[in-house]
């Protein structure tokens, strides 16, 4: 968890998460305080920089849109939850990281690292 690749990547991520919000029109004050950007970084980091992926070329990629789904998953999440009077806290970066993670069976561009054990639901009939 802490190595200069999780330092990129968090700055990576913040960087998705501040250029996202900008391009939404969100109020620079939410962003300067970090909460546009709060998901991203994390989503950015699990994925890329090896906690659960090989990091390659193919994961900074699979990060960095991680990253933007999960800033867009966060401005959605918190419009509805503010409404109950609630916090979207880290919900984005939980759904977008699984959803990420769930690819690495559909595709190969993208892998775990060993030592991984990923539950899915299988119908082996």
């Amino acid at each position: 968890i802490c190595n200069p690749r999780s330092a990129i990547m968090a700055w990576v991520g913040s960087l998705v998460g501040v250029l996202v919000g900008l391009t939404l029109g969100v109020d620079g004050y939410q962003l300067h305080a970090g909460i546009w950007s709060f998901n991203a970084l994390l989503t950015t980091a699990a994925i890329g920089c090896g906690n659960f992926c090989v990091p390659n070329s193919s994961a900074l990629g699979f990060a960095t849109v991680g990253g933007m789904l999960g800033t867009c998953l966060f401005g959605t999440i918190s419009a509805l939850l503010t409404a109950a009077g609630m916090p979207a806290l880290s919900i984005p970066f939980c759904i977008t990281t699984l959803a990420v993670l769930n690819l690495h069976s559909s595709t190969d561009a993208i892998s775990l690292e060993s030592g991984i054990q990923y539950a899915a639901v299988r119908n082996e009939d």
